[in-house]
């Protein structure tokens, strides 16, 4: 009978017994399991047998039975599995107990997935061919399966006495032997190449040959080091991590550089080797030039100058290069152009043995790309030039926002001109400010987005709730006011901004950070206590969410009175245009935080002296605690009156 050899033993014995079902079920739970047994004096019904085995095959369609098959064949089925005439040697050396044993329910399901996916209910290759010495035990295996097995045993043994196979290498060459000899005959049957067959049939990968093998690797390294290039530039997001990462253009270049190139010392080395094997004619020295005739030159402009020029004088050949306005076709200047310049005139023969530096040649070395082999080089973030570009160009298109220009100044700086003589230069720069508006918007829209501020309606609330409420944001002396809920209201409008300064030097000039922030006042936004009762999932201190600081103004400026009053005018104007904004709040301005010499220039106090702290102690008394208790500071509006009346 073609049927699979376990679908044999498992119809004829196993759905015999319900137990061997409940076992099995255990048995693909994972259970301890030892043995999956049967009771052979069960006698269950056709239709119950028929429903035990579609539940052990139920996951494998290739086994499944058609009802009317299983009905018409199960008689037949239980003689060929019990009765010895059906083994080989009619079961005198216990075949029926070992192929039984062999393809019983638990040898079932101790095969992989893969493995029982291999069988099929009808004509099964997997027990034709890879079980072929356990399925000749029953008659029912295939005579010419078996004349064509005993030949392969045959032909192998016949091959295998004429090589050593103790070794992997004998194995191979027997292997090799076998298909050469067998692939001429294949083909010659089937018109398809026997290696591929087999490779197609055992899902074997066909071995590739060394260059084809190299030539993928590099195809693939080079797709990968593209999509690496491209997603490091993705967006402008190296643009956006290098703002935010704090690095000036130069430590952002050298870290590159540090990641991305060479060392020094072993560039120098990579140098010294090339330049050895260029004057031994090892290798053809390079041409960065190319032809002379992709460039514009005006000879004889070139002559004339070389013709001033005094004896001993050093060239520099890229000052030279632009004097004489050397380009390319398309009128580009070359970025080699000093470079370009000395080799055409070392080409023309004109005698270059007058100056100083026409026979000195200090080969340049440069730091190449690491290699990750293939001749590819690893991927590397755009350089700062590139970076400085496209911050200049969104800056000019305002996709960056750095605010307005104000408190113009004169600033002088001294350069090198084309000949050489030191020159002095004068620009107008300005400083920066972000208008006070503009911050007060964008910080009311951020407090509100997380969730903060405080927005009650007092007119609704009752009497123990105000109290409650008082109580909470530590403003239980209002509570005694009668008109409280109006002034609670007007309250939570008014948020009171805070504004400080300080100096710093940045590359030796003196520059001044004006800041600003809202400062936390129970009264206008969420106490802790309210905040983790409301967001329960946000853990975030609210008091530092509040005084988050604000770039405000920042421009070069010394620490003088007359550099920093530079500023006052622009300041003056933003408080007049937040008088005239229609806001949602009532800002108050509260100054002014910082250091001494900040809050003497912005009070009026003087420097130094014997007055020289705001609070108005001399400075004899600053130890005298009593003085201090009993002194009253003078408000901004007594300062204020004190200027105008003349007598300061």
């Amino acid at each position: 009978m073609d049927f699979c050899n376990f679908a044999k033993v498992i119809i004829a014995r196993y759905t015999k017994d319900k137990n061997a079902l409940t076992l099995w079920e255990k048995k693909q739970k994972n259970e301890d399991v030892t043995q999956i047994l049967f009771n052979s004096n069960c006698r269950n019904s056709n239709d119950l047998r028929y429903n035990i085995y579609n539940q052990i095959m139920y996951r494998f369609p290739k086994m499944h039975v058609s009802p009317s098959i299983f009905y018409k064949r199960l008689p037949r089925l239980q003689s060929y599995v019990t009765e010895a005439k059906y083994y080989k040697a009619n079961n005198k050396n216990g075949e029926r107990k070992k192929f039984v044993e062999y393809f019983s329910l638990q040898n079932w399901a101790n095969l992989t997935n893969t493995a029982k996916q291999s069988h099929s209910l009808l004509n099964c290759g997997a027990c034709m061919y890879d079980l072929h010495s356990m399925s000749s035990l029953h008659l029912s295996h295939a005579k010419e399966m078996k004349d064509a097995v005993i030949k392969c045993q045959e032909m192998t043994e016949s091959f295998l006495s004429t090589s050593n196979v103790t070794t992997l290498t004998g194995a191979k060459n027997v292997a090799k032997t076998m298909v050469s000899m067998i692939n001429p005959i294949f083909e010659e049957k089937t018109g398809q190449d026997f290696k591929t067959a087999i490779a197609q049939s055992l899902n074997l990968t066909p071995k590739v040959p060394y260059e084809e093998k190299r030539k993928q690797t590099k195809e693939k390294l080079q797709t990968s080091n593209e999509k690496m290039k491209t997603t490091l530039s993705q967006d402008d997001s190296d643009v956006s991590y290098f703002l935010s990462s704090g690095k000036s253009y130069s430590q952002y270049e050298r870290d590159r550089m540090a990641v991305g190139f060479t060392t020094r010392e072993e560039s120098a080395v990579t140098s010294r080797k090339r330049a050895d094997k260029e004057e031994n004619s090892e290798i053809k020295k390079k041409k960065h030039w190319g032809s002379f005739d992709s460039y514009n030159i005006n000879e004889d402009l070139l002559q004339n100058e070389l013709d001033k020029m005094s004896s001993n004088t050093p060239i520099n050949w890229t000052r030279l290069a632009k004097k004489i306005c050397l380009t390319k076709r398309d009128n580009t200047y070359p970025l080699n152009a000093g470079q370009v310049l000395k080799h055409f005139t070392i080409s023309r023969g004109i005698n270059l043995t007058k100056f100083s530096n026409s026979t000195d040649y200090l080969r340049r070395v440069r730091r190449s790309k690491k290699k990750i082999g293939y001749r590819l080089s690893v991927p590397t973030p755009r350089s700062s030039k590139v970076l400085k570009t496209i911050i200049k160009r969104n800056i000019q298109n305002k996709n960056f926002y750095i605010g307005e220009e104000i408190a113009p100044k004169l600033y002088k700086t001294n350069y090198i001109n084309n000949d050489g003589d030191l020159q002095e230069k004068v620009n107008e720069i300005h400083g920066r400010k972000i208008p006070l508006k503009t911050i007060i918007t964008n910080e009311i829209q951020r407090l509100q987005k997380g969730g903060v501020v405080r927005c009650t309606n007092y007119k609704e609330m009752t009497s123990d709730e105000l109290k409650h409420h008082c109580n909470t944001i530590f403003a239980s002396d209002l509570f005694q006011q009668q008109n409280t809920r109006e002034v609670l209201q007007q309250k939570e409008n008014e948020w009171k901004i805070k504004m400080w300064h300080d100096h710093s030097d940045i590359l030796n000039h003196s520059y001044v950070s004006f800041m600003s922030c809202f400062l936390y006042d129970p009264l206008n936004f969420l106490t802790e206590e309210e905040f983790r009762k409301k967001y329960p999932e946000k853990n975030i201190d609210v008091q530092s969410f509040v005084e988050k600081p604000q770039l405000y103004i920042f421009g070069l400026s010394g620490s003088s009175d007359k550099d920093q009053l530079t500023y006052i005018l622009p300041r003056i104007k933003d408080l007049q245009d937040i008088m005239k904004a229609h806001l949602n709040i009532k800002p108050i301005l509260r100054v002014f935080t910082g250091d001494n010499p900040a809050r003497q220039f912005e009070s009026g106090q003087q420097r130094g002296g014997k007055y020289s702290c705001v609070c108005g102690v001399p400075a004899t008394e600053h130890s005298n605690f009593i003085c201090c208790y009993n002194t009253e500071t003078q408000t901004l509006e007594e300062r204020r009156k004190l200027v105008v009346s003349g007598n300061a």
